[in-house]
């Protein structure tokens, strides 16, 4: 009898409130689609034949990669997606066609790749600079020699005149956009805005393209930033050489760029 008493005042096993359950199960849900989204956007294997390695950056459009392949190596994949994927990924590869040279990222290839939803996407395998960029060696130095400043500039600034020339304007000219192949020359890189145009224009039509007024003003903020870094003991002559640019038309500020940058320090 007593046992059956102890047994009917025993207190019902402990349960959870229904608040702490339901917190406990939404942060398994929480979790679960978390884990789904990261699954999402991991890229796939392979890209046009390359395994990707790494991400060097993604955008709304398309994502920049590090792919490698047995037999060609490494490669630069610049991968589009979107209703105009495969229109501007062939924009740019008639820029790269069209201005392949000295001083301009080599384009290996042009391809479709599908995605993991079976949409076709835009491929570039470019070259990759394995020197990095401009940007990321103006953030490690502050003061260059003259040498150094004019082996910098001279060979892009010639590159951008021969490209003109040529009917093609690169449209996006900055630090990040200069990288250094295996032995140190400069290369441009970052094609995304680059047009293509009439070739050998005259000047009244050259003008009006806007990528070419873009090139212009990129060079002179190019040459006044890596002219602020000049070693101080070349601080006359550089300012004779950026008040000269200062008042340069348009049109003849490649060709004056080239003469007094040379003036300045021989390469």
């Amino acid at each position: 009898q007593l046992r059956r008493a102890q047994e009917r005042t025993r207190p019902p096993p402990a349960t959870e409130p229904s608040s702490v359950h339901d917190r406990r199960a939404g942060g398994a849900r929480r979790r679960a689609a978390s884990q789904t989204a990261v699954m999402a956007v991991v890229e796939p294997e392979t890209v046009s034949g390359y395994r990707v390695t790494r991400t060097i950056a993604r955008t709304a459009h398309g994502a920049v990669l590090i792919g490698h392949d047995p037999e060609a190596g490494v490669a630069v994949l610049k991968v589009r997606h979107g209703a105009e994927a495969i229109a501007d990924t062939v924009r740019e590869a008639a820029a790269l066609q069209r201005g392949a040279g000295a001083h301009v990222v080599r384009l290996r290839d042009v391809a479709t790749s599908p995605s993991a939803e079976g949409e076709d996407r835009g491929v570039l395998v470019l070259e990759r600079c394995e020197g990095g960029t401009l940007a990321e060696l103006l953030r490690r130095r502050r003061q260059f020699d003259a040498g150094e400043a004019v082996t910098l500039l001279a060979p892009v600034i010639a590159t951008l005149a021969r490209l003109h020339d040529s009917g093609v304007a690169h449209g996006a000219l900055a630090p990040e956009h200069i990288g250094f192949g295996a032995r140190g020359e400069p290369q441009l890189i970052g094609w995304g805005r680059s047009v293509v145009f009439e070739a050998n224009t005259a000047e009244v039509v050259r003008e009006r393209e806007p990528g070419v007024q873009a090139d212009r003003r990129a060079v002179r903020a190019l040459v006044s930033r890596i002219m602020a870094l000049v070693d101080p003991g070349a601080a006359p002559a550089r300012d004779r050489l950026c008040a000269r640019l200062e008042g340069c038309a348009d049109e003849d500020l490649f060709e004056l760029c080239e003469r007094v940058l040379f003036e300045f320090a021989p390469a």
